[in-house]
């Protein structure tokens, strides 16, 4: 698959979650997923490499400064960039460090599908619809 290909799938991959009701550390489609979860399991489905955050209190962000989200998307070869596409991720701060992710679907206006609690579900959307999110901190990565 061509980069571009693999963008796509992953984008694809992630909206079939779309629905899936959020759940803390959850990992199946159509029961239920959480923002780290949700980004593992569209990659894996994708045939792109992104790691697993396993194991982790659904308050590790409001308690700690160990940035365990970002860590784990760096240790797994993806780097940080300034100007994100289609497939790369989105991580907004959220208490004490860049805790929440997201997949972004569309550059303009930036648009992401996400495991967002308050919403109980995956949704996708401009990112300024989200209003935990939005006007927030930012960081964006890719896994390419």
């Amino acid at each position: 698959m061509t980069e571009l290909e693999q963008r796509r799938a992953v984008v694809e991959a992630a909206r079939g979650y779309i629905g899936t009701p959020y759940h803390q550390n959850g990992m199946l489609k159509g029961v239920g997923v959480d923002c780290a979860t949700l980004l593992a399991l569209a990659f894996k489905e994708a045939g792109v490499r992104l790691p697993e955050i396993t194991n982790y209190s659904s308050q590790w962000h409001l308690h700690s400064d160990d940035p365990l989200y970002e860590k784990a998307i760096l240790a797994n070869g993806c780097r940080q960039v300034d100007a994100p596409d289609i497939g790369d991720i989105a991580l907004y701060f959220q208490g004490r460090q860049f805790a929440h992710g997201a997949i972004i679907s569309a550059r303009e206006p930036l648009t992401i599908i996400n495991a967002y609690a308050p919403a109980r579900r995956v949704i996708e959307g401009p990112e300024t619809d989200f209003g935990t999110i939005a006007g927030v901190k930012r960081k964006f990565f890719t896994a390419w």
